[in-house]
């Protein structure tokens, strides 16, 4: 539905709207508001009410300690007093403010008028100045608080006239406001004060009141006090002082100052040098020159930052007497100087650089390269070539570096040339940073230096500047590397060549020519920085140890035949387990490469870290296999927190692991994460059990044990279903007998031992589902997953060229209209285990093999009988076919979609536009819209509950079924030959989706009821379930006719193009009349509506 309210901007974020003339209870009822916008609508009803609401309000306020709840009003009050001291001059602030003043007049109780007081601080004017002062005698704080938002000088006059009789803590209150009024009856109040009372309170309120105000009559009490209290006497001086200075009243700026130098704080002294410089004339200079010279380091420091953000004060002055100051003073000054760009100062920090004091020499550097820039070079190249100070010599390589470009490099070159050690180090360094790949022979020079700073920093920018280097030169310098550290550089150099090269070959085939002339326990280094298979092959079959440094995961089962061949090689387990977190790796192939690692060591660190690596994957079947070792005492607690980890959700997601085994396994690693160092832990793992749906998530169809859960083929579906119970009982009896012959449990895995084709079938049946499972086929090996009770996701070693199992495991291999083979070759080696995740719905299939996807949501054909879609249930088998196979962590999680199409809809020609599932088949805007149990529910999320959902398809006549629920206000719709883009309402039709019996939509028009086409065609009402309750609607439409029932209501039937003949009801224009095919969609407006059971027939006969 269109945002249709008059009050259009409050709407798109409020619910809420009263009907008809607004009534003080209406009102009331709708408080607190919801959000802001909701509270500006009711306190604009409530303004409406005018002088007679407020006070039959505040004739309902009531004292706190009293039994009755006066919320309500008191939140419509004070919304009401804030809302209308924004509209000052108004009619209805004149009534408001009337209506308050009335109200304090009734004699209610003190408090209740203290409440109402308060609300007069947003909005009194002058006019409630005699009853506000009527008040101070009793409620004084409040009243005179009140009085000074007003601030007026009615307001002025009538505090100064109740200070007259006030006393006590009323008369400090007073006194405290009129401090707050900027004008001449409250300095001289103020000043009075000061002469006539004694008491301590009073007299400083009064002396921090004249302290805020710029009056000439103020200097007077205020210095006489500084003189007698200098401590805070001189801060509410200098407060004065400064005040007077902005104004333009210097008089008394150098007095104060001579006051506060000679006997302030420091920190008062900082002030006074602050003021002094920026508003004493330049003759008082002078002053100020004196306290650089000979004043505290603090002082001087603080006039110079004076100086240096003032560009209205003049530095010279103070640079005549640069040299007689001390060096912080100096250094004060040169800083000053680079932010102001005061050049004359430049040979005053050309003479410093020479400086002996450190700091004085950076601060001399800074200056001269900021003041300088390309003409300080000389400068900068003299130090970086020469200084024994490694802080200068950073500092100036630093400016060196700023002003370098391709037409000074002879200043560079220069300066390598000259520096020695450390300074030459500096330069190289710069050199790399800068990547000036043409200073690169300059810098090969110094590879063989016998300064090692020199000879690292050379051998370290090996990677920035051999960009052009050819490979034969960078195979040279393999021979002048000592240690493996002068390695990584040249290694890092290759690695960045093969990322930039075409054809890697180009770079290997001149290694391979050179590894036979150069040690090859260096050169085989490289091979790794390189990657790919033809430098894997080549470490493997010359220099094996280089596996260990490989960089990609093709490496690890290379590594894994290290550990076998040479007693559990324990660096070819590091080098597992480090590739085990490599980015190209799914979680799926880490958890098989780290499950096959464990039994390989006995170190219990070693057993530890595998654990820990586990974490990541975030999948059951590591969670399953962690929990394993929560009954090893040296592992428990490390496999406990692993568990957490793994079911916890990712970051930025915000569902984990679910179902019964989980829950259980998390509770019993929450008893074993007992140490204070686990709170932390346990918080989150206790607020996630909290909120973990009550799901049944995964389970097990294997319990490692036995064949529980698991019987023998009997035949097929078809001819099951054609049998006796008696004689499938009898075929179920004889088949299950003979699965020992075929079928063993050995260590946790299900083994095919035969020879025979006895697949192992589920005694359950299953629909839609979600199965994980591991499998390992033998040589030559042929098995599969059937679905259904239906071939079936292929399982065979890909060696098998002949029967073209190149093609690798994971497709359908029984389709023949529909795609049989896999996306890609995902299988591990013959020997390997592997992990199916495949998921079924409806007759689709999708398939991941090892965490790549392999089969995408591809259909299944029926086997047994091509005509038959397939089966909507049946078993799940593992198929034997006569090959060696094994299986483990068998586990199915049930989905439950949406439900079958009644037979009579699906004779009829309806078909399920929504599974239930998932969102497969539409477009669109899927964060907001999402599915929960069997349902599209859209949620006012990151996107606001708005942006629309579409079919995938397009369709032009059609009837579309769905049942939908609302919630409090709801607003969405449903467009009809929609487009994606654009409003669908105008580009396309709308037929409204509204809870159009709430208060918000009171002002409807006829045309935007629930079931009108927007804007067009009225629906009738009365139909529409109350909220919370499902409603079933149908839609049909033939070209421009159309019709709606509703609940087996008819609401609303017409044809399009005659009731526009004469214009649309909302008289905008609608081009999507004209169109008479497209998207069918929800549109969504900002309100959380539920959909389910969503069907359509295509009618593709002509409209009549």
């Amino acid at each position: 539905m269109k945002q249709l309210i008059l009050i259009a901007s409050i709407l798109l974020v409020s619910n809420f709207r009263l009907s008809g003339q607004s009534n003080l209870e209406e009102v009331l009822a709708q408080f607190p508001a919801r959000s802001g916008a909701e509270l500006t609508l009711l306190v604009q009803h409530l303004a409406d009410l005018g002088t007679p609401g407020v006070i039959s309000l505040s004739e309902r306020l009531v004292p706190p300690r009293s039994s009755t709840n006066d919320l309500k009003e008191r939140y419509a009050l004070s919304g009401l007093a804030k809302y209308i001291g924004e509209r000052p001059g108004t009619d209805e602030y004149q009534a408001i403010e009337e209506g308050f003043l009335q109200a304090l007049e009734l004699n209610l109780d003190v408090e209740v008028e203290v409440f109402l007081i308060d609300q007069l601080q947003f909005f009194g004017s002058s006019k409630s100045v005699d009853v506000l002062q009527s008040k101070i005698g009793l409620l004084c704080e409040p009243a005179v608080q009140a009085l000074t938002q007003v601030g007026s000088d009615e307001a002025l006059d009538a505090i100064i006239a109740a200070a007259k009789t006030a006393q006590g803590y009323c008369l400090e209150v007073i006194t405290k406001a009129i401090t707050a009024f900027e004008s001449p009856k409250a300095v001289n109040h103020l000043i009075g004060l000061l002469r006539n009372s004694n008491e301590g309170e009073l007299r400083s309120q009064a002396l921090q009141g004249l302290a805020k105000s710029s009056s000439m009559a103020a200097f007077e009490p205020l210095f006489l006090n500084a003189q007698t209290n200098p401590n805070p006497g001189n801060d509410l001086l200098l407060s004065y002082i400064g005040n007077q200075a902005k104004a333009g009243k210097k008089e008394h700026l150098q007095s104060v100052f001579t006051h506060v130098m000679a006997g302030g704080t420091m920190r008062q002294q900082e002030v006074a040098i602050k003021l002094a410089a920026k508003y004493m004339e330049s003759g008082a200079q002078k002053l100020l020159v004196k306290t650089m010279k000979k004043g505290p380091t603090q002082l001087a420091h603080q006039l110079c930052q004076t100086l240096a953000t003032d560009a209205a004060l003049k530095l010279e002055p103070y640079f005549k007497y640069i040299k007689k100051v001390e060096n912080p003073s100096k250094i004060a000054l040169l800083a000053a100087a680079r932010i102001r760009n005061y050049k004359a100062a430049l040979p005053i920090a050309k003479s410093y650089l020479k400086s002996e004091d450190t700091m004085l020499q950076l601060a001399a550097l800074e200056t001269v390269s900021e003041l300088n820039g390309r003409g300080s070079l000389s400068e900068i190249q003299n130090i970086v070539v020469s200084t024994p100070n490694e802080r200068l010599l950073d500092r100036a390589t630093e400016e060196f570096s700023r002003w370098i470009d391709q037409e000074n490099l002879g200043v560079l070159e220069n300066a390598l040339k000259q520096s020695t050690g450390r300074n030459k180090a500096a330069i190289i360094d710069l050199i790399a940073e800068r990547r000036m790949a043409s200073m690169w022979p300059q810098i090969e020079l110094n590879l063989e230096s016998t300064n090692a700073q020199v000879r690292m920093s050379a051998f370290a920018s090996i990677p920035q500047l051999t960009g052009e280097a050819s490979i034969t030169d960078l195979i040279a310098l393999v021979s002048i590397a000592k240690d493996a550290k002068e390695m990584s550089f040249i290694e890092e150099a290759f690695q960045i060549k093969a990322s930039e090269a075409n054809d890697k070959n180009n770079i290997l085939d001149p290694l391979i020519t050179a590894f036979g002339n150069s040690n090859p326990n260096l050169l085989g280094r490289i091979f790794p920085a390189i990657g790919g298979n033809k430098a894997l092959e080549f470490i493997l079959a010359h220099e094996q140890n280089s596996l260990f440094d490989w960089k990609w995961p093709q490496a690890i089962p290379h590594l894994f035949n290290l550990i076998d061949n040479q007693n559990g090689n324990p660096d070819a387990r590091k080098a597992i387990l480090r590739l085990c977190n490599h980015p190209q790796l799914s979680a799926e192939q880490k958890l098989l490469h780290l499950r096959k690692l464990m039994p390989l060591t006995s170190s219990i660190e070693d057993k530890s870290r595998i654990i820990s690596a586990m974490g990541d994957t975030k999948l059951h079947t590591a969670f399953m296999y962690v929990k394993g070792f929560l009954g090893e005492e040296e592992l428990k607690l490390n496999a406990a927190k692993t568990m957490v980890r793994l079911a916890l959700p990712a970051s930025g997601e915000t569902t984990g692991l679910t179902g019964p085994d989980i829950r259980e396994g998390l509770l019993m690693a929450d008893s074993i994460l007992t140490g204070t160092e686990d709170a932390y832990t346990k918080a989150f793992l206790h607020n996630y059990l909290e909120s973990m749906p009550n799901e049944d998530g995964f389970v097990s169809l294997f319990n490692g044990k036995n064949l529980e859960g698991w019987q023998g083929l009997v035949e097929n579906p078809i001819a099951r279903d054609t049998m006796f119970r008696s004689d499938l009982r009898i075929k179920q009896q004889e088949a299950d007998a003979k699965l020992p012959d075929s079928w063993k449990i050995e260590d946790g895995r299900i083994v095919f031992f035969g020879e025979g084709y006895q697949n192992l079938c589920s005694v359950k049946s299953y629909r839609d589902f979600e199965l994980l499972v591991d499998w390992k086929i033998a040589k030559d090996g042929d098995s599969g997953i059937y679905l259904r009770g239906t071939p079936q996701v292929q399982i065979w070693d890909t060696s098998r060229v002949q029967d073209g199992a190149q093609v690798g495991s994971g497709g359908l291999y029984n389709n023949q209209v529909y795609e049989k083979n896999p996306l890609q070759v995902a299988d591990n080696a013959v020997g390997e285990w592997n992990t199916f995740r495949i998921i079924m719905i409806q007759d689709k299939v999708t398939v991941y093999l090892n965490g790549v996807l392999v089969t995408d949501n591809t259909v299944l054909e029926n086997y047994w009988n091509r005509e038959l879609p397939i089966f909507r249930e049946g078993p799940i088998e593992l198929q034997a076919h006569g090959t060696g196979v094994e299986f483990r962590d068998v586990y199915v999680k049930e989905l439950m979609g949406a439900p079958d199409l009644p037979e009579i809809e699906q004779n009829m020609g309806f078909v399920q536009l929504f599974n239930g599932i998932n969102l497969d088949g539409w477009i669109g805007n899927k964060t907001d819209y999402v599915v929960e149990n069997g349902e599209i529910v859209i949620y006012p999320g990151s996107g606001g509950g708005s942006g629309n959902l579409y079919t995938e398809e397009e369709y032009a006549d059609f009837t579309f079924s769905f049942e939908f629920k609302l919630t409090p206000g709801a607003n969405n719709g449903l467009g009809i030959h929609a487009p994606l883009g654009g409003d669908a309402a105008y580009e396309g039709k709308e037929i409204q989706i509204l809870d159009n019996s709430s208060p918000i939509y009171a002002d409807l028009k006829d045309y935007q009821y629930h079931g009108s086409v927007y804007g067009i065609l009225p629906a009738e009402k009365g139909a529409l379930k109350p909220v919370g309750e499902w409603n079933r609607e149908e839609v049909s439409v033939k070209g421009n006719q159309i019709r709606v029932v509703l609940n087996g209501q008819r609401i609303l039937a017409g044809n399009l193009d005659s009731v526009t003949r004469n214009g649309t009801l909302d008289g905008k224009e609608h081009p999507g009349l004209q169109k008479l095919k497209g998207h069918i969609g929800f549109l969504g407006h900002g309100s959380q509506v539920h959909f389910r059971n969503i069907r359509i027939k295509v009618d593709k006969e002509e409209a009549e």
